[in-house]
């Protein structure tokens, strides 16, 4: 349902090879989520039916594709220093991102999702702060109005935003609100890192967040396609996997 909700459209074949399970176990998979009205089968896969309630709640996704997450977090954690103010977005890689600063540093963390700042607090970090605002229970976090406003009035050293895809001209969200408050925390940080795994890239969401040419730099979990690559190195973005 992640991979679904992420990229609207999926097929058989894609799928089986990801998990590694047969065509017909995927079939079967679909038809489940057709009868559940959360997909519509198409000729060799399915679509998400357009619907926030079909959206994977965090605590499910923040443990799906574990391991990519937390290598790409590893990368991400190297670049932030000791008294670094740094904001993570409400990603699950985010999530997995503060799972790796260690908890006796000086760094201030700024973020807008409450299944973050729990677990940081419950480590006893020193320096936490979280941008409120309306909350939204399926990424247990708070956005809207209210949010932006909050991140209007700070600046970051440094901020890690997710999206829900990429394509040659910019990054894309699912969620206006989650779009919105992205766009805003970038206006505000001093140097860009977008955090996105492989399944992102060459997908267009239905809300803008900013221009690809804005981020500074790219943590991944694969290496991309030679056009990625080429086309990265002329917009003067690093990328990292």
């Amino acid at each position: 349902m992640e991979l679904i909700s992420t990229h609207l459209e999926v097929n058989v074949l894609d799928l089986s090879e990801i998990f590694n399970v047969t065509d017909e176990t995927i079939r079967r998979d679909l038809n489940l989520l057709e009868k559940e009205n959360k997909v519509i089968r198409t000729h060799g896969g399915a679509k998400l039916i357009s619907n926030r309630k079909n959206e994977v709640p965090i605590e499910i996704r923040k443990d799906i594709f574990k391991e990519n997450k937390d290598s790409m977090a590893k990368i991400c954690v190297k670049y932030i220093n000791n008294d670094d103010v740094v904001f993570l977005d409400a990603s699950t890689t985010a999530y997995h991102i503060v799972t790796f600063i260690p908890v006796d540093s000086n760094i201030t963390i700024v973020s807008n999702s409450l299944a973050i700042l729990n677990y940081a607090s419950s480590l006893n970090f020193k320096k936490l702060i979280m941008l409120g605002g309306k909350f939204d229970v399926l990424t247990n976090s708070f956005i809207g109005n209210t949010t932006i406003e909050q991140a209007d009035r700070l600046y970051f050293d440094k901020a890690f935003i997710s999206c829900r895809g990429i394509n040659f001209d910019a990054i894309t969200d699912a969620n206006i609100e989650q779009a919105d408050l992205r766009s805003k925390i970038l206006s505000q940080a001093s140097k860009l890192f977008l955090v996105a795994d492989h399944t992102k890239f060459n997908i267009t969401s239905m809300y803008k967040i900013r221009n690809l040419k804005e981020i500074d730099h790219i943590i991944t979990d694969k290496c991309p396609i030679s056009k990625w690559k080429n086309h990265l190195e002329k917009l003067n973005i690093d990328i990292e996997f």
